[in-house]
């Protein structure tokens, strides 16, 4: 049997001279450094793993709160291949420092330890001051239509909505009859998700790394525009930091 397993990746090695382990040890591990080459993540948002028009060898970072096959696999990298049992995904535990091109939206993100960064983040950053802090809530009384708006925010004054959005809440009324993702847009552009499950009333956040808004800068909340019907009733809290104590 394998002697040793590396400190970082968990590769095994170490077999003693004349023993025959080109099954699954050798195997795992070939699997993992070719996961770890070159990463070409197609989203680090999606919840569970797709339905329709999954190819061998698509790559996923799984966010907090996914389902199904992905439950528990918070942070890690998902590949689809053939003969992998857990309905054909394997997973790879990042080590500081991993870095992957992410798709959509197209970035470079490195992992940090405990999250995924945008490549212009480090982990010596100083966090964002510690300001009063400015909410933005909408209150959803109504099922919404497909790709509505929820909420439409000129931001009066700069300020940050901090890694994972601490501090956000979002709760439902009842618990949805489907998966919603809700896109956080900072003028236009994705920055985030909320996401309401069919499991619980309360909402998670799914947002990597601070985003800073200027003063003037746009935020948006929309409805996704292939939701299924039969959502309302909920409503989301966004804990921003404003940049300078009391405005």
């Amino acid at each position: 049997m394998p002697r040793h397993e590396s400190s970082r990746l968990k590769l095994s090695y170490g077999w003693l001279r004349g023993e025959d382990w080109w099954g699954d040890p050798v195997s795992s591990n070939f699997l993992k450094l070719d996961m770890l080459a070159h990463p070409y993540v197609l989203s680090m948002t999606e919840v569970q793993p797709p339905v329709n028009g999954t190819t061998i060898g698509d790559m996923y970072i799984v966010p907090s709160g996914a389902l199904l096959a992905w439950d528990g696999h918070a942070n890690e990298l998902a590949v689809f291949v053939d003969t992998a049992s857990d309905a054909g995904w394997i997973f790879c535990k990042p080590t500081k420092g991993v870095r992957a091109r992410l798709a959509n939206p197209a970035s470079w993100v490195w992992f940090e330890g405990t999250a995924w960064l945008d490549e212009s983040q480090d982990d010596t950053s100083a966090p964002p001051p510690l300001g009063s802090r400015y909410d933005a809530t909408m209150s959803v009384g109504f099922e919404p239509e497909p790709g509505d708006t929820l909420m439409l925010l000129t931001i009066p004054e700069p300020m940050t909505l901090p890694d994972m959005a601490i501090g956000s809440l979002g709760r439902a009324a009842s618990v949805p009859p489907s998966i919603y993702r809700l896109p956080i847009k900072r003028n236009g552009s994705d920055i985030g998700t909320i996401l309401f499950s069919p499991t619980s009333v309360r909402a998670t956040f799914d947002v990597s790394g601070n985003k800073v808004f200027a003063s003037g800068d746009l935020l948006t909340i929309t409805m996704p525009e292939n939701a299924s019907p039969g959502f309302e009733n909920f409503s989301v809290t966004l804990r921003m930091l404003l940049q300078n104590n009391g405005g």
